[in-house]
């Protein structure tokens, strides 16, 4: 998940600094954000200030890619169970 700090206004906006997670495989490439046509380039393993509106969006993108893989595994051990009791 992305760490966040927040920062005193700058131009009107209340900046946040963030740090996405960076691995070698998945997670490596920049994540892109945007809101109402402001948009960023968020490089992953570096602090980056951002405004606080784009960081609530990449986390509640962080959030619901958790949902989804967790959805996942559940529906996997559903069909794991029902493909079992068939074959019994």
């Amino acid at each position: 998940m992305a760490e966040t700090k927040a920062k005193a206004p700058e131009n009107g906006k209340n900046m946040v600094k963030i740090k996405l997670f960076r691995d070698n495989g998945r997670y490596k490439d920049a994540v892109y954000a945007a809101v109402n046509g402001e948009s960023y380039m968020i490089p992953r393993g570096v602090e980056v200030e951002v405004p606080d509106y784009i960081a609530e969006v990449v986390e509640n993108s962080i959030r619901q890619d958790e949902r989804t893989a967790n959805q996942m595994e559940h529906l996997e051990a559903q069909y794991d169970q029902k493909t079992a009791a068939q074959k019994n």
